[in-house]
């Protein structure tokens, strides 16, 4: 999961994901340190998010598992989830994860 890649829901009016709690070591995924919490939450209208699992972080070797599942209410057919991870020691990083309520383009823009 990385900023600004957009979820579809092929039309559905809800949606889940779940994702990988780690660093971004393009060699092996580095956990993230043991009590790590995860929060999902969205400021668009219409759009509600809930994290399904994997917060805390537990202390293990290998990077843990997170979910997450939205739904679009009436008349939302698009919106922005933030998903914020904060280390014991308070440091925070964030992902912004685009969802659609529709198709993905059959055409990627240039």
């Amino acid at each position: 999961m990385t900023d600004v890649q957009t979820w579809y829901t092929g039309g559905a009016a809800s949606g889940t994901f779940s994702f990988y709690v780690a660093d971004r070591n393009g060699v092996r995924r580095n956990p993230m340190p043991a009590g790590t919490t995860i929060a999902a939450t969205t400021t668009t209208s219409g759009l509600t998010v809930t994290l399904d699992g994997g917060s805390p972080v537990p202390s293990t070797s290998e990077a843990s598992i997170a979910g997450l599942s939205f739904n679009f209410g009436a008349g939302t057919t698009s919106g922005l989830i933030t998903v914020r991870f904060t280390s014991p020691s308070g440091t925070t990083s964030s992902v912004a994860i685009p969802v659609v309520n529709g198709n993905r383009p059959s055409v990627c823009a240039p």
